[in-house]
């Protein structure tokens, strides 16, 4: 079996994910949380008649008004993970960029034979 080599590109590659994912959770979240708060009170609104057919179904505003605070939620949850999602990408280029800064300096058998003593 090959032994596996480093590579630092997999960090960089690994904390641009993580940069991207955070730039969609605030939508997605946002998005979910909207149409589910839209979802119950619709239902609730039309006194759960919103599955018989001969019954007319309405929108009332404040539907709309409170599916939009539910979004605004969304929006600070979404920011709250997104937050998370980027600091772990810092933790991740803060290692890699100690790593490349240390690489010349030490060499495996200088360490090794410093720790043998």
């Amino acid at each position: 079996m090959s032994e596996t080599k480093y590579d630092t590109s997999i960090l960089q590659q690994y904390a641009d994910d993580l940069y991207a994912q955070a730039n969609w959770v605030i939508v997605s979240t946002a998005v979910v949380y909207g149409f589910v708060t839209f979802g119950v009170c619709f239902f609730l609104s039309n006194g759960g008649n919103v599955f018989r057919s001969n019954y007319h179904l309405s929108l009332h505003p404040a539907v709309l008004l409170i599916a939009l605070i539910g979004a605004a939620v969304g929006v600070a949850a979404g920011r709250k993970k997104a937050f998370k999602l980027k600091l772990e990408a810092q933790t991740l280029l803060c290692q890699r960029q100690v790593e490349l800064n240390t690489r010349g300096n030490a060499k495996p058998e200088s360490m090794s034979a410093v720790a043998g003593k």
